[in-house]
């Protein structure tokens, strides 16, 4: 929905000119969607331990979390 509403603003800011357009939406969304692909493997990495302590602990967590709820 970002993306969509962001080359909107850029396509009707540049009408005439949508190869300015699109360059003017990749560097305005890419401002939003790059500190997100950033913090992507930090999240992966606590969904998906690599070892078995860390799945363990994921685990331990999990289970402490549901009852909790």
């Amino acid at each position: 929905m970002a993306g969509a509403h962001t080359l909107a603003g850029a396509l009707a800011e540049n009408r005439s000119d949508p190869a300015a357009a699109f360059r003017r939406y990749e560097a305005a969304h890419r401002l939003l969607v790059e500190p997100k692909q950033r913090r992507v493997n930090r999240a992966a990495a606590l969904l998906i331990p690599k070892t078995r302590l860390g799945l363990a602990t994921r685990n331990l967590l999990a289970r402490m979390w549901r009852g909790s709820v």
